[in-house]
């Protein structure tokens, strides 16, 4: 799968069931669910199918490129590309395992405080990449850790998962966390976090 593929992100069947997931989730948000987790995803759905005009662009220029943000001045990537996602898999893979999460670690903090932390996770895990990447060009000489695109909230969800083994989760069940990780590596490779560094 490549980023810049501008197919990987037509609008199709999938996504139409996933809209209607979203819808159903914002409609649960009245009886349990987190209202702060209900509004990222129905945003991160309607961000995919492209519903709306502001969120038409193609993937090349919405991606974090380390290059492109370093070089250019295209800060803005830093903050876009988190609300864009390669295709289906990756959105859903993305959208389910952040609720996963945000079950237990919204409630924990609160909306007000849970939605800085997770606009903060984004800003900070996107502008770490940055730097780490620059450095990988310096230790390995390969131009593609600044040039590749990061798109999707997995960095958000690395964090998350961090976050949740260390306040929330105990005792063995914290394996599962990073087993989810392991396992999502080897299943979407170049959609998830541990990617954003790997050529």
């Amino acid at each position: 799968m490549r980023f810049d593929d501008p197919q990987a992100t037509e609008m199709s069947m999938f996504s139409l069931i996933l809209f209607i997931l979203v819808l159903h989730l914002v409609q649960v948000a009245y009886d349990g669910v987190q209202p702060v987790t209900a509004t990222l995803l129905s945003l991160l759905m309607i961000v995919h199918v492209r519903m709306l005009d502001i969120f038409v662009a193609p993937l090349g220029a919405v991606g974090l490129s380390a290059g492109k943000v370093w070089q250019r001045g295209e800060f803005s990537r830093i903050f876009i590309s988190p609300l864009y996602h390669v295709s289906d898999w990756h959105l859903l893979y993305c959208m389910v395992s952040f609720a996963m999460k945000a079950r237990c670690i919204e409630p924990y903090f609160g909306k007000g405080l849970f939605f800085w932390l997770v606009a903060a996770y984004a800003v900070i895990v996107n502008a770490l990449v940055i730097p780490l990447a620059y450095m990988a060009y310096g230790i390995f000489g390969d131009s593609t850790f600044i040039s590749r695109h990061a798109f999707g909230i997995t960095g958000i969800i690395f964090a998350l998962k961090v976050l949740t083994t260390q306040l929330i989760i105990d005792g063995n069940a914290r394996v599962f966390v990073w087993a989810e990780f392991i396992i999502a590596n080897m299943l979407m490779p170049r959609t998830t976090a541990l990617s954003r560094w790997l050529p």
